[in-house]
């Protein structure tokens, strides 16, 4: 590997397909990774638990110990067609068991759940808009929009529901109408007076809208839809159940929970306090940069896995270099440095190598010249056929007009067989859904005979929907139904 003159702790980088799956596929390489690094002695026990967790049959189980026992020892990355059965077990794995856990989390605590937050965030606007214009209105009621707190998302998968901004606003406009709405309100501001004396009125009244406006949040979730027969809550289940959605930070934090077997209780002091079955070290990073809290610092560093969530638009991996388990030769330019609180790549994108080279994007230069190619092979084929037309009785010109109808005509062949790879080239990028990088040159045309296709017994032949029917309901779970 060149020097590249940087320092710092090495992190390796995973490529991650996209196709609205990278979040789960992140997922499933994340689990991948963190067994092939675990101590032999601990790897199959906490291998087991975790594919009984994500419900995985005993050829998948097999399978993936396979992986990661081969990748082990030969200090390597998962090789393509690894990664290939990778996503097809784990990426659909991840998905239903995100819907279980998100299920679980919010039957078991709705008004802490994440996305009822963002649900109540959204509705306290739209309460403020419509008490606008209203006349009669506690006088300390928010006349103010509020901003968007740190943990909620701009776009947020509870927003992403068709129509869901819509239905809220005119289940809030009946609300609001009823008197109990304000008297609840009134009743709740004295209740945050009493416990925050010393805070101003204005933060007050956002409070206790916001307090009282969960408990609407959860109604609304639970509310079913004249149209669909489902609650707006199972309509936020089915989306995340669907292949192809993109997931966000709810759902992954979910996954985890319901992977390490979280518990939580409170204690004597009255803390809460969360045990695990499993422990995931990992941090979240967003754009390549670190953000830990004040005094958290050494501990955030010293993760082994950053899950970077660019944008919420795609999911991607860095795993923390490992000599003993990562050969440097092996992940080539993968590797990337931890620098400050920036991730940082030593090579530039245009001159980076990428593993799944053998899949180009469509390159528009390359195809001008084909049709050049195409055109000229023509022409001179018909400036052959003209030659040897005109000069019929000579032989020389008939010479002349056939040596250039047969280059043409190879001309012609050549340019049509390098097309015809070049579509099927571009199919296969599509087949096997890698992402297109810069930086590639386009006449490469590679053998694709080493692909193997994945084992039956490997998939599932469930639908591409993961849905509430799939999700064995809890007793509270079938209470709020």
């Amino acid at each position: 590997m060149k020097d590249s003159g940087m320092n710092g702790e090495k992190y390796i980088r995973i490529e991650i397909d996209g196709d609205g799956n990278c979040m789960y596929y992140t997922a499933g390489h994340y689990f991948m990774y963190f067994l092939r690094n675990l101590p032999d002695e601990k790897a199959k026990e906490i291998a087991l638990n975790l594919f009984d967790k994500l419900e995985l049959n005993s050829n998948q189980q097999e399978c993936l110990l396979k992986y990661i026992a081969d990748s082990r020892q030969g200090r390597r990355p998962f090789t393509l067609n690894e990664e290939k059965n990778i996503n097809a077990i784990l990426g659909d794995a991840c998905r239903r068991a995100t819907v279980k856990a998100v299920f679980h989390d919010f039957t078991n605590d709705p008004k802490s759940f994440l996305a009822t937050a963002e649900l109540t965030y959204q509705a306290a606007n739209i309460c403020t808009d419509l008490a606008a214009k209203m006349t009669d209105v506690p006088e300390l009621f928010p006349k103010q929009r509020q901003e968007k707190p740190d943990h909620i998302l701009e776009n947020a998968e509870i927003n992403k529901i068709p129509e869901i901004t819509e239905r809220l606003t005119t289940f809030l406009e009946k609300e609001l109408q009823k008197p109990e709405f304000f008297e609840k309100y009134k009743s709740t501001l004295e209740d945050e007076k009493i416990q925050k004396p010393d805070e101003q009125e204005s933060f007050l009244s956002e409070l206790a809208l916001k307090r009282l406006l969960m408990d609407y949040s959860v109604q609304f979730l639970m509310e079913k839809s004249k149209d669909e027969q489902k609650s707006n809550f199972e309509l936020y289940t089915d989306k995340i159940g669907k292949k192809g959605n993109w997931g966000e930070d709810t759902g992954f934090n979910c996954l985890i929970r319901h992977i390490s077997g979280e518990v939580t209780e409170r204690g004597a002091d009255g803390r809460s306090y969360c045990s695990r079955a499993i422990e995931f070290p990992y941090a979240f990073v967003n754009d390549y940069t670190l953000h830990g809290h004040k005094g958290e610092e050494t501990h955030y560093y010293q993760k082994s896995y950053f899950i970077h969530n660019s944008g919420n638009t795609h999911w991607e991996l860095f795993v923390k270099f490992d000599g003993k388990t990562d050969c440097e030769q092996a992940f080539k330019n993968q590797i990337w440095y931890l620098r400050g609180n920036k991730l940082l790549d030593p090579n530039p994108p245009r001159y980076r190598y990428y593993r799944d080279k053998r899949y180009p994007r469509s390159n528009i230069q390359f195809e001008l010249i084909m049709i050049g190619l195409l055109l000229g092979s023509v022409a001179i084929i018909t400036a052959g056929a003209v030659i040897m037309a005109v000069n019929i009785t000579n032989p020389a010109g008939i010479v002349v007009g056939a040596l250039m109808l047969t280059f043409g005509l190879l001309a012609l062949c050549s340019t049509i067989n390098l097309m015809y790879r070049y579509k099927n080239q571009l199919e296969t990028n599509q087949k096997h859904e890698k992402k297109p990088h810069p930086g590639y040159g386009f006449f490469d045309f590679s053998d694709h005979s080493d692909w193997e296709d994945i084992p039956a017994e490997l998939t599932d032949s469930a639908s591409d929907q993961t849905t509430t029917k799939d999700v064995a309901l809890s007793e509270d779970a079938k209470a709020l139904n």
